[in-house]
């Protein structure tokens, strides 16, 4: 038999290498899909007649034990979280998060028994969703939401929900919005242990809930700010005359504060407006002049993120913003002969545009660096450093199929010699 090992160290080695070297490769982890509410996890004995509103553990000795009748799901989200012990799904642009609901079993032949069924509850009601008594029918399913402003909404009740439900099936039950949902599938039970003659004497009825809460929230920290005037988006660190608004993009639970900087009285530096810090409406305007930083936080996924926004026709303002010197570093070139252009950007006394801050300056029109400053350098190192790793890797690929080459001649030769 031929020995593989040479051609295995060879597989191995610049396997190894290859992930090393390439800054290309990288792992995803998908957190989104499906997540299932089990009946046999959640389900409770209600008692009878008493409104659903019971809530005794399914014990050893309950006709209900040891299976499930099947599981309400939550699907389309992007990831599932926890905060405070609450389900949270997490749902980006395009998603679809859906409600639904799978049955694993007949309903006329429970947990494989002919003589357990689900009932027909006629005089059903819910006390603790506030459903009054109706014609439940064999299951019925309630769905409430309380929107963003604690407002709860009128439920909505399927009544006869298990008649129409194919078994194993996937069946949707609704769309989801951001909010908070609290699902109850009530039904009732009958057991028809007395049979005589085709007819069932003193039948057993237990009831049970499936029940359980939930939120939907959007899984982005993102405000868009639009120019109060032309309407056109606003990219941090933007300038405007005209004020702006923020729009929250219908994400309700988002942290917004917004702060504002003006010029001190002495026009030296920006100083905290405290009067103004405050936490920030959908479609607010800010229209005085100053710098204003919006801090976004979303409290579903820990994230945060921060935008700056320059408002008013000072030209220090504007030039701060711009180059993103500081009010005093613009006060002292001005005070050296430089000037500030009309778009911001700062001109030395001979005209050359002065580069913003951590950039090198421009010299006839070409960049240079200024002393101590690398950036560009270490950028410069650093697609050199890219360009070394690409083409080393190259190098050893060509040198592994080079060695691959190689040893299938010398097993070639050597079995040719047996």
């Amino acid at each position: 038999m031929a020995n593989n090992k040479p051609l295995t160290y060879v597989f191995v080695v610049s396997f190894v290498l290859t992930l090393t070297l390439s800054p290309s490769v990288a792992f995803a982890d998908d957190q989104g899909g499906l997540f299932y509410f089990e009946d046999r996890v959640h389900v409770v004995n209600t008692g009878l007649d008493n409104g659903y509103s019971g809530s005794e553990a399914v014990g050893h000795d309950d006709s209900h034990f040891g299976w499930s009748l099947g599981s309400i799901y939550v699907s389309g989200f992007t990831r599932r979280t926890t905060v405070d012990g609450r389900t949270i799904f997490l749902k980006n642009i395009g998603d679809t998060v859906t409600l639904g609901f799978r049955l694993d079993q007949c309903i006329d032949r429970l947990n494989g028994d002919d003589s357990l069924s689900i009932a027909d509850d006629e005089n059903g009601y819910d006390e603790k969703m506030g459903v009054s008594q109706t014609d439940f029918g064999r299951g019925t399913l309630i769905v409430r939401k309380t929107d963003y402003q604690n407002h709860v909404e009128e439920p909505q009740i399927y009544t006869d929900y298990l008649q129409g439900v194919e078994i194993g099936a996937l069946t949707q039950i609704d769309l989801l919005e951001e909010g908070d949902y609290e699902v109850v599938l009530n039904y009732e039970t009958r057991s028809d242990q007395n049979v005589y003659f085709g007819v069932s004497v003193f039948p057993h009825f237990e009831s049970y809930s499936l029940e359980f809460s939930f939120s939907v929230r959007n899984g982005n920290c993102m405000v868009y700010p639009f120019d109060a005037v032309t309407g056109s988006e606003l990219s941090n660190a933007s300038f405007t005359e005209n004020g702006f608004y923020l729009d929250l993009a219908k994400s309700r639970y988002l942290e917004i504060n917004v702060a504002r900087e003006v010029v001190s009285d002495a026009g030296t530096e920006l100083v905290s407006d405290t009067r103004f810090n405050r936490p920030a409406k959908d479609g607010e305007e800010y229209t005085e002049e100053g710098v204003y930083t919006i801090e976004v936080s979303n409290p579903a996924t820990g994230q945060s993120t921060t935008k700056v926004i320059y408002v008013g026709a000072d030209p220090l303002l504007k030039s701060h913003a711009v180059t993103g010197r500081s009010i005093e570093e613009i006060l002292g070139m001005v005070d050296g002969g430089a000037s500030i252009a009309e778009d911001g950007t700062i001109l030395s006394p001979s005209g050359v545009v002065i580069a913003p801050q951590g950039e090198s300056p421009i010299v006839d029109g070409a960049p240079s660096f200024e002393a101590g400053d690398d950036s560009e350098a270490s950028e410069g190192a650093a697609v050199s450093s890219g360009a070394w790793q690409s083409a080393l890797g190259l190098a050893l690929v060509l040198a592994v199929a080079t060695a691959i080459a190689f040893l299938r001649k010398v097993r070639a030769k050597g079995g040719g010699g047996e």
